[in-house]
């Protein structure tokens, strides 16, 4: 956990101290120059508060999440809601708390806030940590799962909070010391209810211990749907119970790639623009923001400013 706080805490460094270097180079009027740099410091506020946000949603992944379990605003969430958009912060993480800022450029209430704080959508994506990331399949499938074997069973019973008993049906791979037709115990990562069908996939056994079978992920219709932090849209792009086998138990990560990308395009596209510097943001499409939205943002960061300042002194 402090090594995650470190980790956010030098990237948002980066992306404050990036965003203050390029501020006399953009085109703003002396309205939009001073909610900048307001809003800038109101970034390094919340940096040095080292109060981030922990996605417990997603085991095994450093993913984004605009407000978490225990109501920590992410910083594009803190940054919007001081500025008086408490409503839209609301909004996207009761709908889209899991997207990505490169996913949010399509909320027009984002991109006119960001355009009255003369921030671009470029920017509001560095300061989220980690926003750039490869192809779906990537980041969603290939390159934390190597099982020797993948095996297709259903959910006989639970067994507490977190174990269910599965039927093994059929087994791909290497079966160890696991048989077609046993009934055993799981980690039921997938959440599945009883009847219904999983992929389940081998632990790798630790000092000599037997593997703990893992159910990862839920099948209907013969279609595994993944359900993946980097991407808000895989629910629209099943794969086949056979395709994901296979990809599974491709020798490495480029295999598993190419599998699911022969399937489907969608899993091999790359989001990131040939420069690498970050991800193809669509660009800020609003109208410029009228001088009372202006004077009024200005004013709540202000007060904002004040508070703090009157907090530390005491005064």
């Amino acid at each position: 956990m402090l090594v995650e706080v470190a980790r956010v805490h030098a990237h948002l460094a980066g992306a404050e101290s990036g965003a203050r270097v390029r501020t006399p180079q953009l085109a703003l009027d002396p309205a939009r120059r001073l909610v900048r740099a307001l809003l800038l410091d109101e970034l390094a506020r919340y940096r040095r508060a080292r109060r981030y946000p922990q996605n417990h949603d997603f085991r095994g992944h450093v993913a984004p999440v605009f407000i978490d379990a225990h109501g920590t605003r992410c910083a594009v969430a803190h940054l919007l809601e001081i500025g008086g958009e408490g409503e839209l912060v609301q909004e996207i993480a009761k709908k889209r708390n899991f997207a990505r800022v490169r996913e949010l450029a399509n909320e027009r209430r984002l991109l006119a806030f960001l355009e009255a704080a003369g921030l671009t959508v470029e920017e509001a994506a560095r300061i989220q940590p980690s926003y750039c990331f490869k192809t779906p399949a990537y980041e969603c499938f290939c390159r934390d799962f190597h099982p020797t074997a993948v095996m297709e069973g259903t959910v006989v019973a639970p067994i507490g909070r977190e174990h269910a008993t599965v039927h093994l049906e059929r087994i791909h791979g290497n079966p160890g010391p696991f048989s077609e037709g046993e009934e055993l115990s799981a980690y039921n990562h997938a959440g599945a209810e009883p009847g219904t069908p999983v992929l389940l996939m081998p632990t790798a056994p630790a000092d000599g211990a037997a593997p703990e079978l893992v159910a990862e992920w839920n099948v209907a219709g013969g279609s595994v749907t993944v359900r993946c932090a980097y991407q808000s849209d895989t629910s629209s792009h099943p794969l086949p119970t056979s395709v994901a086998i296979d990809a599974l138990l491709a020798k490495d990560e480029a295999q598993c790639e190419a599998k699911l990308g022969s399937y489907d395009d969608y899993w091999a596209k790359e989001p990131c623009d040939d420069s690498g510097c970050g991800c193809r943001m669509l660009p800020n499409g609003s109208a410029a923001p009228s001088s009372a939205t202006l004077a009024i943002l200005a004013a709540l960061l202000t007060y904002r400013r004040v508070r703090a300042l009157r907090l530390r002194t005491g005064r």
